[in-house]
């Protein structure tokens, strides 16, 4: 009966760490797609943006010529606070328009 018991909670601790792994500490990847838009006009990829996650330990990635930015294997996790910063020569971000 004991034994029972032990093989259960292991396996109830087990699918518990696997859980906490993937919520808070496995690497994940990451994409973020920037545009620009004049007024009136359609929105079009930004190559060349600059995108800082704000995270200190994470460098800046730099649009393709389809406007994504990506990063593999991040850390820290994405629950941790992350503010993007976007510099586009030129252009300004308006608040709000996240999609």
């Amino acid at each position: 009966m004991v034994a029972v018991v032990i093989a259960a909670f292991g396996a109830l601790a087990s699918k518990v760490i696997d859980w906490a792994w993937n919520q808070y500490y496995k690497p994940f990847a990451l994409e973020v797609d920037a545009y620009y838009q004049a007024v009136g006009a359609q929105k079009n990829p930004a190559k060349g943006a600059i995108i800082d996650l704000g995270i200190p330990a994470v460098q800046p990635q730099t649009t393709n010529d389809r406007g994504k930015a990506y990063w593999r294997d991040l850390e820290p996790h994405p629950t941790k606070k992350t503010s993007i910063f976007v510099d586009y020569a030129g252009y300004h971000l308006v608040k709000g328009m996240f999609l």
